[in-house]
């Protein structure tokens, strides 16, 4: 377990996706499993600040805001009536709030690497190919416990969307075809289809109407996502050049698991500041190994597709590893010890919704067609 070789497991991390082909490498392709994730992490802005005890282990993240809108004038009338004084009056204010908050989010899979599999390379492995064939092995292993976590993080992150939809509507003149109950706008196609770009101006207008001036949107297989991708084409056409609307919003499309998990059609028009996520790493650790005792290593590793914007600029989603070798069984064949290379992936994380309005706004609305 050296410097080296964990060095060529993560490049082969990435590679993997590049050279997977064929049906046997369908299991590798789980980008279409993470969609929601995937576009929720790289609108992500919130800067938070990891809290940490006396002994240095992190307790959760906490972010800070300022709160103070006040709508109400001190006078407003045609004048006949106001009298001021040299002294102002006390009037409102600005108000500092700091909200920490807890790593909701573990996900553990376990992996393992039996390797007597590659012909003990993992102890015999001094040529570059067998190297890099052992590489590919454990590789392959962290691949996929990541993409089981992924496949559980994005349907967190679509029930956490669900679960924080916004409760309060402030569009007070809903258009024609839409109309808002039990904290959902609910689209009636039969006057605004979802195949409309009129209808994707509809939902943002609605959204600002909402004081929400920056947005991105979700949308599940259902809705937009055929006019959207068809679009492409169209605009080559002199009577469809407006088919380049579908071109400027920003619309990320989840058409494999948003309206399975949540049935129906679905869309979200989402505030990038409306949600707070945070992947916990131990400062003391590095990606490369740092053997904690006999045979047990720990590092961390860094996704291959998953990124995470933050106020630094978009880096890796990033993982803890723990690794162990442990002897299984004796090759009786080459009288050598067999070892089992066992490997704990973990995501130790936070995601929670932002602080709300001050009328209970979380700046995430929800449309689901009638």
């Amino acid at each position: 377990m050296t410097a080296a070789a964990l060095l060529d497991v993560q490049a082969r991390l990435t590679s993997l996706f590049a050279e997977g082909v064929g049906p046997s490498a369908y299991e590798l392709n789980s980008q279409i499993d993470v969609q929601t994730v995937r576009a929720m992490l790289a609108n992500h802005v919130a800067d938070t600040m990891p809290i940490t005890d006396a002994n240095g282990n992190c307790r959760g993240f906490s972010v800070y805001n300022l709160e103070g809108r006040a709508d109400t004038l001190d006078y407003d009338d045609d004048g006949d009536d106001l009298t001021l004084t040299c002294d102002i009056p006390s009037g409102d204010g600005l108000q500092a709030n700091e909200t920490t908050y807890d790593l909701n989010l573990r996900k553990i899979k376990n992996r393992e690497v039996d390797d007597n599999l590659c012909g003990n390379l993992f102890r015999d492995g001094a040529s570059p190919d067998m190297r890099d064939e052992a590489a590919t092995l454990v590789a392959r292993n962290l691949l996929q416990g990541m993409q089981a976590i992924h496949r559980s993080l994005n349907i967190e992150f679509i029930n956490f969307l669900d679960t924080g939809k916004t409760g309060v509507n402030n569009d007070g003149s809903l258009p024609s075809g839409i109309s808002y109950a039990a904290d959902t706008f609910t689209i009636d196609e039969s006057i605004l289809s979802t195949l409309n770009p009129d209808t994707l101006t509809e939902i943002e207008t609605v959204a600002q109407n909402n004081d929400i001036n920056n947005w991105f949107i979700i949308a599940g297989r259902n809705h937009f996502r055929n006019a959207a991708i068809n679009s492409n084409w169209k605009v080559l056409n002199d009577d469809q050049r407006s088919e380049i609307r579908w071109q400027q919003a920003r619309l990320a499309f989840d058409q494999k698991w948003m309206d399975a998990t949540l049935t129906g059609k679905n869309s979200f028009v989402i505030d990038p500041g409306s949600f707070l996520f945070y992947d916990h790493i131990d400062p003391t650790l590095t990606q490369l190994p740092f053997e904690v005792e006999a045979d047990k290593w720990e590092f961390f590793i860094e996704d291959p597709i998953l990124m995470v914007n933050t106020p630094r600029g978009m880096r890796p989603l990033r993982y803890t590893v723990h690794y162990q070798k442990v002897c299984s069984t004796i090759n009786t064949a080459r009288m050598r010890n067999q070892f089992k290379h066992r490997f704990r992936i973990i995501l130790n994380a936070g995601l929670h919704l932002a602080p709300a309005a001050a009328d209970g706004h979380t700046g995430i609305l929800k449309f689901k067609s009638a």
